[in-house]
């Protein structure tokens, strides 16, 4: 009996049907892919106008050769002619492709010299005086990885990101999502990066707030609204201060504009609320009129008024003077509303009354009771939280209170106005 031939498996990363070969020789051993041409095309304009306009140039060979090659330190898929019959591959030629291809941090490295942040505060001027963004280094092994992960996602193949680290796992994301975008196969990798993500939860929220401009740059490619919602929330709160290591100028002129606009409108909102609060006052008697201090027994309760008015006015005014005022001025308000701002405290108030009028102040405590119950309806809008974490947990001093709808997300305008 003759000994029967050894078939190769017809699975990434070589198919023995495939007429696509893709050679790197980046690191100890060479590593070889066939794919399939038809799948490429399917998925990549990239790749289907690399077909398109180099054909074989033998009538008799029937498929393409591309060779990742490292020229200045950046590995880029570079196509060759191809002549003659297609080599015959067996699968153990990429065997080491499929295992252990995470992208490692340590192997991308970031030159951050060029990260500036700006305070500039017109969309007008937020852009020439702002820092590009940062250039990223990364060594042919990630590369290398990168590639096979993203040629593997072409065969719904997830790629290994790291689902204990978030720290890694966008790093990972961004280099995953830059080469596909190059090749122009984003949408094979949304849902799979965007569910490892979501999959940490309240870590990943957390993890925005150190770098909202990072994030929302990485969820303007995934279009995810969870992740594109939470870092616009705080651009908004911020402005026009950015506390960020990543530049205003790494994003979009049209995302800057609308953090812009948005961030007016909130501005408009605090100024009434402001005004507001400088004019409370505390309805008296059964007509509902404000204390009269001329009248008897409406004195103490007109002089209560007259304190909260001056200390709220003082807090307004330092806030005002302050150049960090954008980062502080979500903290003052939240304590509005949850009753715990430290010049309304009852016995500070107590000390403040006594002083200006020798009294027993029976009716303090309910003054102010009501003073503050209608200080806190008044903030309740500018005061609330729309990120998925606590401000104050997590030392957000700025506003949170920004609502972003369907109309401020880009991906879902152009769905909307091409449907």
């Amino acid at each position: 009996m003759g000994l029967i031939p050894f078939q190769p498996a017809d699975a990434f990363p070589v198919f023995k049907t495939g007429d696509v070969i893709i050679r790197a020789e980046l690191g100890a051993e060479p590593v070889t892919f066939q794919l399939h041409s038809s799948v490429l095309i399917r998925h990549s304009p990239w790749f289907a106008k690399a077909f398109q306009f180099r054909p074989p140039k033998d009538h008799c060979s029937n498929w393409y050769l591309f060779k990742l090659e490292n020229t200045g330190g950046k590995v880029s898929l570079v196509q060759h002619d191809t002549e003659g019959d297609r080599p015959i591959l067996s699968h153990s030629t990429a065997s080491q492709v499929v295992h252990g291809v995470e992208i490692k941090v340590e192997d991308v490295f970031e030159n951050t010299a060029n990260r500036i942040s700006s305070t500039r505060t017109t969309p007008s001027t937020m852009t020439a005086r702002n820092s590009s963004p940062p250039v990223r280094k990364v060594s042919p092994k990630a590369a290398l990885a990168c590639y096979t992960q993203v040629l593997g996602a072409f065969y719904s193949i997830p790629p290994p990101i790291s689902t204990v680290n978030i720290s890694t796992a966008l790093v990972q994301a961004e280099e995953l999502v830059k080469l596909a975008a190059d090749l122009g196969c984003l949408h094979l990798l949304r849902p799979y990066l965007g569910h490892v993500l979501g999959e940490y939860r309240q870590k990943l929220f957390v993890a925005i707030k150190q770098d909202p401009p990072r994030w929302v740059r990485l969820a303007l490619s995934l279009e995810n609204k969870s992740i594109y919602t939470e870092c616009l929330v705080h651009l908004i709160g911020a402005h026009p201060k950015w506390p960020w290591s990543t530049g205003r100028a790494a994003l979009p002129e049209d995302l800057r504009r609308l953090v812009f606009n948005k961030a007016h409108e909130v501005e408009v909102a605090r100024t009434e609320i402001e005004r507001d609060l400088l004019l409370i006052n505390l309805p008296y008697g059964r007509n509902a009129t404000p204390p009269d201090p001329t009248q008897p027994g409406q004195t103490e309760t007109w002089i209560t008024v007259q304190i909260i008015r001056d200390q709220l006015a003082l807090r307004i005014d330092s806030l005002d003077r302050s150049k960090e005022a954008a980062l502080h001025r979500g903290k003052f308000f939240r304590q509005l509303r949850k009753g715990t701002l430290e010049v309304l405290d009852l016995e500070n108030v107590r000390t403040i009354c006594q002083g200006t009028m020798p009294s027993t102040w029976k009716d303090l405590r309910d003054d102010l009771k009501q003073l503050k119950e209608y200080v806190a309806e008044l903030v309740e809008e500018i005061a609330s939280n729309e990120l998925m974490i606590d401000p104050d947990t997590n030392n957000i001093g700025y506003l949170t209170c920004a609502k972003v709808g369907n109309d401020d997300i880009p991906w879902i305008q152009t769905a909307g106005s091409s449907s």
